[in-house]
């Protein structure tokens, strides 16, 4: 038995993997909506200055995506996943105690700096690091089980904040996290050299030669990331991670308020959303397996034209059964903000120096979700409604695939570029 489970440790990984991110993602997603009130309540400020601290963490997380390739090379996933689970989970049981606002704050200042290290970027380098194959579904799987997390905290914290307050389901939250980052830190092993294995590919135990010689020379791992920050290819890829993560989040943030303003109800509005997350899961593990069938990149334009499709038909809709064929759309835009992010930029740029584009990739997302509420709200401001700032989604989504296009063409004219060039310097050797 324990053979057995040696030789397919992978899974054990990915089980690992889906349970803190059932954990930290579900606990995460919670963090901002069910604690406004009751905190704002509490402490005597306005729910402006509580919704702050959330865009404290924000900003930290954005920071510690910037640095996110330095650290991950120096420490790796286990020390990396379990510090921040462990510190999230001490600074959750610091929000539970806090008497000030400003102490909230340093305590969600702390919360979106190891997030980091808990999140997609640092579970797509663990997942890339044990499988060859299925990387996408496996990272797809993963990722989903943030919304059925979320899910089933909304529920137990919900129950808790109404029986015995929010301090104690912050408190609750922390036991949570610290006991998680243990589990981690016991199970996982950033590297399956570490056990003696190799990464998973389906064919493995067929030939181990051919897999290596199909993986090594017709699929180029790009250029190392010395050589790949000189490309114009590295910096319009950040541009078009920025823009296609804004075609999600801009209707993201105000999706629930415009379908109000359109006519539905709070009740109806908020199904609407549960449907969203519900599809969102579902479409997450569906985009991960067709990354791995078809290729990423024709995934993120598929996904990047539905979102824009998707807010285009918003702009209009003033019943319950008009929105259920947009919010389809819509769901599978979404992943956009998280799962395509990881494999659109592997695909693209290559692996050789995944370490560090992902964490910008995930940062330039960060910037967009931080960016779009504000814009949106700007625009309603000025012109009265979200019908027309939805409709230009649409438009954004467009420019966003052409960008895409164009930097998959040039991306792909650097790799062959730099593999002749190796190749060459290997034939004279």
């Amino acid at each position: 038995m324990k053979k057995f489970i040696h030789e397919h440790y992978h899974w054990v990984i990915a089980i690992v993997a889906l349970l803190a991110y059932t954990v930290f993602g579900g606990l995460m997603n919670n963090i901002s909506s069910l604690y406004l009130v009751p905190v704002s309540e509490t402490l005597g400020v306005s729910r402006t200055s509580v919704s702050l601290t959330s865009s404290i963490r924000s900003v930290c997380t954005f920071l510690a995506n910037m640095m996110f390739g330095v650290i991950y090379g120096k420490f790796g996933f286990r020390k990396l996943c379990t510090a921040g689970l462990v510190i999230c989970g001490l600074s959750f049981c610091g929000l539970g105690s806090a008497q000030t606002v400003i102490t909230y704050g340093i305590f969600c200042a702390l919360i979106g700096v190891f997030d980091t290290f808990c999140n997609t970027a640092s579970l797509s380098k663990l997942v890339n690091e044990w499988f060859e194959s299925h990387r996408g579904l496996v990272l797809g799987l993963v990722t989903a089980s943030s919304g059925i997390g979320g899910s089933l905290f909304s529920i137990v914290l919900s129950n808790i904040i109404e029986k015995n307050g929010w301090r104690m389901a912050h408190i609750v939250s922390g036991i949570t996290l610290v006991i998680t980052g243990v589990i981690v830190y016991i199970l996982v092993r950033t590297k399956p050299s570490e056990m003696g294995l190799e990464p998973f590919h389906e064919e493995h135990k067929k030939s181990r030669r051919m897999v290596d010689e199909k993986i090594l020379h017709l699929k180029s791992p790009g250029l190392p990331f010395s050589s790949l920050k000189k490309t114009p290819a590295f910096y319009l890829m950040l541009l078009s991670c920025v823009l296609s993560a804004s075609v999600a989040y801009a209707p993201f943030h105000i999706l629930i308020a415009h379908l109000t303003d359109n006519g539905l109800t709070q009740s109806q509005a908020a199904q609407i959303w549960s449907i969203m997350y519900l599809l969102m899961a579902l479409m997450k593990i569906l985009d991960g397996f067709f990354s791995d069938l078809v290729g990423a990149k024709i995934v993120m334009v598929v996904s990047t034209i539905c979102c824009g499709l998707s807010c285009f038909l918003y702009s209009d809709v003033t019943t319950f059964t008009a929105a259920l064929f947009p919010t389809l759309l819509f769901a599978i835009g979404l992943p956009l903000t998280s799962i395509l992010q990881p494999l659109s930029v592997a695909a693209v740029l290559g692996m050789r120096s995944y370490d560090q584009t992902i964490g910008l990739a995930m940062a330039m997302s960060a910037v967009a979700s931080l960016s779009m509420g504000p814009v949106m709200n700007a625009l309603y401001e000025k012109l009265g409604s979200y019908r027309i700032p939805m409709k230009c989604i649409l438009v954004l989504s467009i420019i966003s695939v052409l960008l895409y296009i164009l930097v998959c063409r040039l991306a792909d004219k650097d790799k062959k570029a730099y593999d002749l060039e190796e190749k060459q310097n290997r034939m004279k050797q």
